[in-house]
């Protein structure tokens, strides 16, 4: 899980310091802080419900089609070449959302393309603008830490995002705590912290409001998935029941 983290961030020149993990998956909470302390990400938001959070983006999310054509172009293709073959992907897409109920006017695109340098063996998507070069040239740098402005682009491959906009549910904010979790408490677990056993609080997730803080180390158990907070870390409830932990050190 690690690596995985670093192959999304580091590794592509993102300071992990600049972000907040999401973990969800009934047993993300358990190694959510122990994964952060390990790549530098000062900050962590786990739902509650997130062993369902998955199920509950399908439902909620946006309906999207992908599309995507390979046509190996020379980076100084005229516009009007381009959105020739673009205009075909916007069609087909255009057509597959409104055929699942959703009207025209809900309905809008997204025009990428993957390019690179000439004699590259990787490309980078980037946003179809008139200025698609440009804005190229820019994201290598930032990436990579240089640049070739002097050098010719290859357009690998086109793509389009149709998506389909559904009705967001309106999450209600939750009646305010008092900042004392006491009422949630369950009483001790005993936990192995790097092969030492030690008794922990243990409090019900349900019970949690928001400002609830708790210091670490505990555990934050819900019918579906366990939270674990590291010893020196700390948790507050936000008003929508989320559980955002600081992760100390960082």
């Amino acid at each position: 899980m690690e690596r995985a983290l670093r192959v999304i961030s580091v590794e592509r020149g993102y300071d992990p310091k600049d972000f907040t993990l999401l973990a969800f998956g009934g047993a993300g909470g358990q190694h959510a802080s122990e994964l952060a302390r390990r790549i530098g990400i000062p900050r962590i938001i786990i739902p509650p419900q997130a062993s369902t959070l998955s199920a509950f983006g399908m439902l909620a999310a946006n309906i999207v089609k992908d599309y995507v054509i390979t046509v190996m172009l020379s980076g100084d293709t005229s516009d009007r070449e381009l959105y020739t073959i673009y205009a075909g992907l916007i069609e087909h897409g255009t057509k597959e959302i409104v055929s699942q109920g959703i009207t025209s006017e809900e309905t809008s695109v997204e025009c990428s393309l993957d390019l690179r340098y000439k004699g590259q063996s990787y490309e980078l998507t980037i946003p179809y603008t008139n200025n698609f070069a440009d804005t190229f040239h820019k994201h290598h740098h930032k990436l990579y830490g240089y640049s070739r402005p002097e050098a010719p682009l290859e357009i690998v491959n086109l793509r389009v995002k149709a998506i389909g906009k559904v009705a967001m549910p309106r999450l209600k904010e939750l009646p305010t705590g008092s900042g004392d979790p006491e009422r949630a408490i369950l009483g001790l677990r005993e936990v192995v912290f790097e092969d030492e056993p030690e008794s922990i609080n243990a409090y019900w997730g349900e019970r949690l409001r928001p400002r609830d803080m708790i210091n670490g180390p505990a555990l934050i158990i819900r019918p579906d998935t366990t939270i674990l907070i590291g010893k020196t870390d700390s948790l507050e409830v936000d008003f929508f029941g989320n559980y955002i932990i600081k992760v100390a050190g960082i």
